[in-house]
């Protein structure tokens, strides 16, 4: 691919002026509308690949910040993975009411094991002391 800083420089500069040179010394008016014409094409040209130069800058540029923020939002999810998988190796110690406390030692069982499977229910490992 051509570079457009070549063909702005020097080399579009150069054949612009041999342009100018055959629009003026043509020998007649179909050959000097034909140079004037190439000469409007390749300015034509030249913009197009500018414009599309630029538009592949921004692209890049947009690209690369959203690559960042992609390893940004990867590390918060690493570090959020990591919090979620303390969380849920925790064991919850719960001081359970000791059967004697209750009236009818029945019902203290029940409250006791309705505790436990709410807990296992919630997901939440537990130990009785």
């Amino acid at each position: 691919m051509t570079d457009i800083t070549e063909l702005t420089g020097v080399t579009k500069h150069s054949n612009q002026h041999r342009l100018s040179r055959l629009i003026i010394e043509a020998p007649n008016d179909e050959l000097r509308q034909l140079a004037v014409e190439v000469e409007q094409y390749t300015d034509q040209l030249i913009e197009a690949l500018e414009k599309a130069q630029q538009q592949t800058t921004e692209s890049e540029n947009r690209v690369r910040k959203q690559n960042r923020h992609i390893c940004e939002l990867f590390d918060d999810n690493t570090a959020l993975c990591q919090r979620i998988a303390e969380l849920e190796s925790r064991t919850v110690t719960v001081k359970l009411p000791n059967q004697t406390q209750f009236d009818d030692p029945l019902s203290a069982y029940e409250a006791i094991e309705k505790c436990k499977e709410a807990l296992t229910d919630q997901g939440i490992k537990w130990e009785a002391e």
